[in-house]
């Protein structure tokens, strides 16, 4: 089987030999650390590990394998940097089978119309009210010639008269969605009378366009490349491969819904700015964002339709990990119209005071004109709620439980976990909490030993079971650490050089014979078991204290009621044994 150059380039360079060209590294156990070279800092958390063959910081998440690293640092395509090192580490590419891209042919042709709209937005006399349009918007030459933007000319086949002149498939054209066929057999352009805005993939290759109307009359105000072999608009960001250096740099990218938008932004200094083209957010966009950066910034428009569209897609942005911040525009206007209207300084203020974190944003909107007086209007706003904090920490719940209370007087129950573990007296329910304490114990020891199955544990793992404050920090700890790096388990020793603010928490889960000896905990059958007794132990805790309350409760229709717990709780228990 051939091995691609990537992989080899990956395999074959010394990791830390290339980042120390870069970085002053450290030898600590046997990994070397430094500072970040992505982002500032004081304390190292730039980690390589020469077996892993990885440089990368376990605080902005920057670098990866060599090339990723590299292309990071240089700030150039992925393409660009496997072949740079190639050559500086002496590895012949033509010994290896590159990954080709098998868009590549089509490239030239979109580069082609790319120019030929270029050219008539810049010498035609359509072409000069454009620009004067374009500049009445904000957009000088040097904006224009950035964003490559163009005209289509309204004639009926100029397009497709030079790439037939330069020798170009018919068919290219058609498949590219550049050319359609009439029904009387002749052919015609699909972009007419509209500003063109080139699209390009994440290297940077022109892969589609998006025309805007020229005509107010005219019912469509955008149209974009159909769906193509190398256009696919849900895996595509608009401005992205430009974007790319500063994202990294800043650590952030600034997410639009519009073109105008990410111009704008660009101007006013914001240049790590992206657009999905006015379309939902998908996945794969999110992932695409995931790949270069751990933070978002959403900045649709502030309209009704702009803020909902911003609470749809912070699911979807928070499902591959991302940080989320959003930015309330005032007035429903969207950052084009904002820019104009009240300048560069004002916008930069707002980026840099008016941004909140997404579960305030969630919790302000959808409580908005809402009546909590009434139980339609709190049952809507806890329905809606939960659907994007449903996955939060629990500490994050808690939270907004007790803001709701303290805002509206209303307790909302938000939790989807049990409630904490009841502190009670009594020889059983001790029993029952040391027996808890003593698995929670085991499973937290394979989490810091390295078990394979570590973000399982933190998944699945109930966080209202945490019994004493150590469990509750140590379990925090991990769970952030494991987040930031994009292995599945820790190692041990960085974790404990770098990361946690307070060694002796740890000491005896790593030096205690009798945990130790319990290790590890291989199957994920055997780990699944441990996590079920946790839970079984909480379900026996709830039921001893129904069983406390029937006991106290003079009431038949309340004793009922409890009884009635007692009994679904008991049923829970049977269930979860078998």
């Amino acid at each position: 089987m051939a091995v691609s150059l990537y992989e080899r380039v990956n395999e074959e360079i010394d990791i830390v030999s290339l980042v120390s060209e870069f970085v002053k590294l450290e030898k600590q156990g046997k990994n070397y650390m430094g500072l970040c070279p992505f982002h500032q800092e004081k304390s190292p958390s730039f980690s390589v590990s020469p077996d892993k063959k990885i440089a990368k910081c376990m605080a902005c998440g920057g670098g990866g394998r060599a090339v990723t690293f590299y292309s990071q640092i240089k700030n150039i395509p992925p393409s660009e940097a496997v072949t740079e090192l190639a050559k500086r580490f002496g590895i012949e590419t033509n010994l290896f089978q590159e990954r080709k891209d098998r868009n590549e042919k089509y490239y030239p042709l979109l580069d082609e119309a790319s120019n030929f709209y270029s050219f008539a937005l810049k010498n035609t006399e359509l072409g000069h009210q454009m620009i004067d349009h374009l500049n009445t918007r904000g957009l000088n030459d040097e904006l224009i010639d950035h964003f490559e933007i163009g005209l289509a000319p309204n004639q009926m086949d100029a397009l497709y008269q030079l790439l037939r002149s330069k020798n170009y498939s018919v068919s290219d054209m058609i498949d590219l969605g550049l050319v359609n066929q009439g029904k009387d057999g002749s052919y015609y352009d699909v972009f007419r009378n509209r500003i063109i805005f080139p699209i390009k993939n994440e290297r940077g290759f022109i892969v589609g366009f998006s025309g805007r109307s020229i005509d107010k009359n005219e019912r469509a105000k955008y149209i974009n490349s159909k769906e193509t072999v190398t256009f696919k608009k849900s895996e595509t960001l608009y401005h992205l491969s430009d974007a790319r250096g500063h994202v990294i740099n800043q650590k952030h990218v600034i997410l639009h819904e519009g073109f105008f938008d990410v111009i704008a932004s660009f101007k006013a200094g914001f240049k790590a700015s992206v657009a999905t083209m006015g379309t939902s957010l998908t996945n794969e966009q999110a992932s695409l964002i995931k790949r270069i950066t751990t933070h978002v910034i959403i900045a649709y428009d502030g309209d009704n339709a702009g803020l909902n569209a911003t609470l749809k897609s912070i699911p979807i942005l928070r499902s591959v990990g991302l940080k989320i911040s959003v930015l309330l525009i005032p007035n429903k206007l969207d950052p084009d119209d904002y820019i104009n209207k009240e300048g560069i300084n004002k916008y930069q203020n707002l980026i840099e005071n008016n941004l909140l974190d997404s579960y305030l944003f969630t919790y302000e909107l959808l409580s908005k004109n809402k009546d909590f007086k009434k139980a339609d209007d709190i049952t809507v706003f806890k329905r809606e709620f939960l659907k994007v904090i449903h996955n939060a920490d629990i500490s994050v719940i808690n939270f907004y439980e007790n803001k709701f209370l303290k805002d509206f007087g209303i307790n909302l129950f938000l939790s989807k976990t049990p409630s904490p573990i009841p502190q009670k007296e009594g020889f059983i329910y001790h029993k029952i909490v040391n027996r808890a304490e003593r698995t929670i114990d085991k499973v937290i020891v394979n989490l810091l030993l390295g078990n394979v199955h570590s973000k399982h544990i933190i998944n699945n793992l109930d966080v209202s079971m945490l019994i004493t404050k150590e469990q509750k920090l140590v379990y925090r700890e991990i769970a952030d650490y494991l987040e930031l790096i994009e292995y599945n388990q820790i190692n041990l020793n960085h974790f404990l050089e770098n990361y946690t603010k307070d060694k002796t928490l740890y000491n005896k889960y790593i030096t205690d014979v009798d945990y130790i000896n319990n290790l590890p905990i291989k199957s994920i059958d055997e780990l699944n078991k441990k996590l079920s007794d946790i839970n079984n132990y909480k379900l026996q805790l709830e039921i001893e204290e129904y069983k406390e309350k029937l006991k106290e409760i003079n009431s038949e229709d309340l004793k009922n009621l409890n009884l009635k717990k007692l009994l679904k709780k008991q049923r829970q228990k049977k269930k979860l044994k078998n």
